[in-house]
C-alpha cells in the first residue's frame, strides 16, 4: 500500500485535492492500493512522519506562517526516500524548488490536471528505489509494496504472490522480474520460486518459515546459493 500525505493549511483545497486524488485514482490507477492522510499544517506533517513511513508528500509551498521550502530541507535530511511534490499557486517558485530535490511541482490551478503525471512519476520512483513490484500483463497490472510479499512463486502460466494478507494470482512470470526482484531482497529457493529475505522467520536444514507462516523447502540446488546470498543480507542488515 502506497501511503500519501496531504499538506495544506487550506482546507477547503486540501479536501479538493483529496477528492481530486481518490478519482484519478480510481480511474487510472486501480490497480495500486493506497491509503490518503491530510495534514493542515507543517507541525502535523512532521508528527505524521514521525508515526507512519509515508511514500509521498504533497506539500504547499505557503503553509500561513510556515515555510513549506524549509519544511522540505528537515524532511529531506530525515527521510532520505520519501518523495516530495510541492502543490502551490506561486508558479514562479519553481525554480526555487530545485534545491530542495522534489519529484515534482503541481500547480493549484491545474492540480487535477498535473496530479496524474505527479504519480506517474512516483511510482517510477518507488520501482527504481525497489519500493514497488509491479505484476500482470496489460490491464490486468497490479501493483505489491516489496515490503508486504513474502514469496512469489509460478504457478503454470501464472505467478502467485504471497502477501500478509493473502495470495494473489496474476497472469506473469518471476523470469520477466528476476533482476528487480533480486536487487529488492528476494532470493531464488528453489526454481521458480523466490522469497523475501526480510520475511524469514526461521531456518531448518532445507526448510525456511516466512513471516507470514507458510513453509517452504530449499532445493539442494539452490541451497548454497541462498544460505551465501542470505548470510550477506544479515549482515548487511545488522541482523
Amino acid at each position: 500500500m502506497i501511503k500519501i500525505a496531504i499538506c495544506d493549511d487550506d482546507e477547503n483545497f486540501c479536501k479538493q485535492e483529496q477528492d481530486t486524488i481518490i478519482q484519478i485514482m480510481k480511474l487510472e490507477f486501480a490497480e495500486i492500493d493506497y491509503e490518503l492522510i491530510c495534514c493542515n499544517s507543517g507541525q502535523d506533517l512532521k508528527e505524521l512522519l514521525d508515526n507512519v513511513v509515508i511514500d509521498v508528500v504533497f506539500l504547499d509551498i505557503e503553509l500561513g506562517s510556515e515555510d513549506g521550502f524549509q519544511i522540505a530541507n528537515e524532511m529531506r535530511k530525515k527521510y532520505e526516500k520519501l518523495s516530495i511534490i510541492f502543490v502551490t499557486t506561486y508558479e514562479n517558485l519553481v525554480y526555487d524548488s530545485f534545491e530542495y530535490r522534489p519529484l515534482g511541482f503541481v500547480r493549484k490551478r491545474l492540480f487535477s490536471k498535473e496530479f496524474r503525471l505527479a504519480m506517474i512519476r512516483v511510482i517510477k520512483q518507488l520501482t527504481i528505489n525497489n519500493t514497488i513490484i509491479v505484476m500482470g500483463e496489460l490491464k490486468h497490472k497490479k501493483m505489491f509494496m516489496v515490503n508486504d510479499v513474502c514469496m512469489i512463486q509460478n504457478f503454470r502460466h501464472d505467478v502467485i504472490v504471497s502477501t500478509f494478507a493473502e495470495d494473489v494470482q496474476i497472469r506473469d512470470k518471476i523470469s520477466n522480474h528476476i533482476d528487480e526482484l533480486i536487487s529488492g531482497g528476494f532470493v531464488e529457493i528453489n526454481r521458480g520460486v523466490v522469497v523475501n529475505m526480510k520475511h524469514i522467520d526461521k531456518i531448518d536444514k532445507h526448510n525456511l518459515i516466512l513471516s507470514n507462516k507458510k513453509s517452504m523447502a530449499i532445493s539442494r540446488n539452490y541451497y548454497q546459493n541462498f544460505i551465501d546470498k542470505y548470510e550477506r543480507f544479515k549482515v548487511k542488515n545488522n541482523s
